[in-house]
């Protein structure tokens, strides 16, 4: 406001209209101004919410894929958004249904299935590497008779360390095969495959998955899983192993082999084996996976998977060799959010879109 002065009082006057005027534009433009912000704020906080809601999601069936749960299919739920606010959220997972495991034949590994030669003992290398590179429990190695012991050096992608020079309950090695079936002998070897330690046979300490896990055989029947932890001190009476050497008996034997890296975890009660997948199922040789060890309210996944196989040495006859495999598969995924925003001429529909791709079990390596 401006004051003037009045010739004939001599007083101080408010100058009325011109500040009614800008009074009334200044109301105007404040109103309509925060009406318009408001509803825009509004939105893009609800978009937020939206975005946030979605990524939750994505991630939830990542995981799922990650232990074998995850199916393909159409699903929608309500997602609330913030007061009054509720969204529609709807996750479209397509893709073919889980890839079956397959039975690979020793002798059909270079292309012809009548003999074993030598190109097939030297894929068996890579066969070992796709059967043990993962935490699918359902692939490995599995043979009948054979003519012979076999057996193999198996590095890991990184040393394994044992934290305690004595006995204790966090295993570096972990074992995995049917009942009855795991039986090897295992070695420690270095870097240079020089032989470290003492020797262990796998006769015993096999224990349960939680829950129950099933295998097939690889032909006509389903067994029970058993999984063995195999402390460095205790076992081999070393600290430090970059590999181990596996002897395979003559005699029918089915396992998986591969590290676990649990120098941080102090444990003070054995470990629990967790799993998830089809392979929970009583009869179902669906994928089971190895989600983690779990010590006390403690857990952890980091597992070291094999690199190399070097000084493979095979005698088996035809028929009596099979890496079991499943391979790896890749859902596509796209998740709409749906939800109705306030405007300056009323609440409209807004959709907030994801597309993105879920693995479903482990790769190879």
């Amino acid at each position: 406001m401006r004051r003037i002065r009045s010739r004939k009082a001599g007083i101080s006057l408010v100058e009325v209209v011109t500040a009614t005027v800008c009074v009334g534009i200044l109301g105007v433009a404040t109103i309509g101004g925060t009406t318009a912000a408001s509803a825009r704020l509004d939105e893009s906080l609800l978009t937020k919410q939206g975005a946030t809601a979605i990524q939750n999601e994505l991630e939830t069936l990542k995981t799922a894929g990650r232990m074998a749960t995850l199916t393909p299919g159409l699903t929608t739920k309500d997602v609330n958004l913030g007061p009054n606010t509720v969204g529609t959220m709807t996750i479209d997972v397509r893709g073919d249904v889980p890839p079956q495991l397959a039975a690979y034949p020793l002798e059909a590994l270079d292309g012809n299935p009548n003999s074993v030669s030598a190109m097939d003992v030297s894929e068996a290398r890579i066969m070992i590497l796709r059967c043990f590179g993962n935490n699918d429990l359902t692939q490995r190695w599995t043979s009948r008779k054979l003519d012979n012991n076999s057996g193999f050096d198996l590095y890991f992608a990184e040393p394994l360390n044992d934290q305690n020079g004595g006995a204790d309950l966090v295993p570096e090695i972990i074992l995995t095969g049917g009942i009855g079936n795991g039986r090897v002998e295992l070695q420690a070897i270095d870097e240079s495959g020089q032989l470290l330690g003492s020797s262990f046979q796998a006769k015993k300490g096999f224990v349960d998955s939680t829950p129950q896990g099933y295998l097939s055989d690889g032909r006509n029947k389903t067994v029970n899983i058993e999984i063995l932890g195999i402390d460095l001190s205790r076992d081999f009476n070393v600290t430090r192993v970059a590999g181990v050497r596996v002897t395979v008996p003559k005699q029918e034997t089915s396992f998986k082999i591969f590290g676990f890296d649990g120098q941080d975890i102090q444990a003070t009660v054995a470990p629990t084996y967790e799993v998830s997948g089809p392979g929970t199922v009583t009869k179902t040789a669906g994928a089971l996976m190895l989600n983690g060890l779990k010590f006390g309210s403690e857990s952890s996944s980091r597992f070291v998977y094999p690199a190399r196989v070097e000084n493979l040495t095979l005698d088996t006859a035809k028929g009596d060799l099979r890496f079991l495999n499943r391979a790896s598969t890749v859902y596509d995924v796209l998740i709409k959010l749906n939800f109705d925003a306030r405007t300056i001429v009323g609440a409209k529909t807004r959709t907030v879109t994801v597309e993105s791709a879920v693995q479903y079990g482990s790769v190879y390596f």
